[in-house]
């Protein structure tokens, strides 16, 4: 295999550069006029936008919203320090390759979350169903079937009063599973809470008792929702549009999107630190730029030289033969 070599100049390297930093100059942090909330939704993109609707619809967030369904994407978007907040929903348990790490990271910086359904799960995300959504979700239960309309309802019982559950008493909904902690030895809900933070069950699922939205404070802040964790299926159990319409979830899950929205502390840190490294990015920017211009204004004059000297030595040798011939050369009559 051969490979084509492109001969590279030093002005050509000076100018390529220059142009480069042109076109890169204008970038900033700023640019980003809203902070970043991005939710994930790997498999229901449509419950996604929905959720991203009733957040646009509520109109409490100054805030530039992002769907995603790729892993790799979400786990990268992360440490993006515009990302003030992140949203996770799971229909099922299937396992999230890497994200229990870049979770942790976030909340350890004092980001913002919301999970839903199965991101409260160990299988689903590792370590964070306790950390960060503290469910220690091992198992799930379903809801109560209803034979004639083939679909399944839940109960949920306020455990507290808060800023997220404040105008919601006790209520039952269209909803097919909830995830918790599992005693598989009597087949019921095992208590578990974290051992570190503020933790508050805000509701519990009245027939098992496991709690079934929880408000949770460490070095970030969180809301899990241990059900709802819906598909786009439209004839299957768990499809989302069972549940969005209510006034309960909408009223619950836009009040605990801007409960972490505010309480957040990642965000404004996050942003001074990246104007500070570009602020010296941009100074080293500067330095490559100068001796770039430098280099290329140097090979200008380098060039002018050789040009400069070419004329001389072609002006000297055309003195040369014009006195060759006409001047030493014998007159007629004289000898050579």
């Amino acid at each position: 295999m051969t490979r084509l070599r492109v001969p590279m100049s030093p002005c050509l390297i000076a100018t390529c550069t220059i142009l480069l930093l042109v076109a890169l100059g204008p970038c900033s942090w700023a640019a980003q006029s809203k902070p970043l909330l991005v939710i994930y939704c790997p498999s229901a993109p449509n419950y996604g936008q929905e959720l991203a609707r009733l957040i646009q619809e509520d109109g409490r967030l100054e805030a530039e919203i992002q769907t995603v369904g790729s892993l790799d994407i979400f786990k990268t978007m992360l440490y993006f320090p515009t990302v003030k907040a992140a949203i996770l929903t799971l229909p099922i348990d299937n396992k999230q390759s890497g994200l229990d790490s870049a979770l942790e990271w976030f909340f350890s910086q004092g980001g913002g979350l919301v999970g839903i359904g199965f991101a409260g799960s160990e299988t689903a995300t590792g370590n964070v169903s306790q950390t960060v959504f503290p469910i220690f979700g091992t198992g799930y239960r379903p809801g109560t079937l209803d034979p004639k309309t083939r679909r399944f309802t839940m109960s949920h019982a306020k455990e507290e009063d808060d800023e997220i559950s404040n105008g919601v008493q006790d209520f039952t909904m269209p909803d097919h599973k909830i995830v918790l902690s599992f005693n598989a030895a009597n087949n019921s809900y095992a208590p578990k809470s974290p051992a570190v933070g503020e933790y508050k069950v805000l509701f519990r699922e009245k027939s098992s008792g496991a709690p079934s939205i929880v408000k949770y404070r460490n070095k970030g802040v969180s809301v899990t929702f241990a059900s709802f964790g819906a598909d786009d299926y439209q004839v299957g159990y768990n499809y989302f549009g069972r549940f969005t319409n209510t006034t309960e979830f909408r009223t619950l899950f836009t009040n605990a999107v801007s409960w972490v929205w505010n309480a957040e502390s990642k965000y404004n840190t996050s942003m001074t630190k990246a104007a500070e490294y570009y602020a010296e990015s941009r100074q080293d920017l500067v330095k490559v730029k100068a001796e770039a211009e430098r280099i290329q204004t140097k090979s200008k004059q380098a060039k002018l030289l050789r040009t400069i000297m070419t004329l001389v030595v072609a002006g000297a040798a055309c003195i040369a033969v014009y006195y060759v011939t006409f001047v030493k050369a014998p007159k007629p009559g004289q000898p050579a």
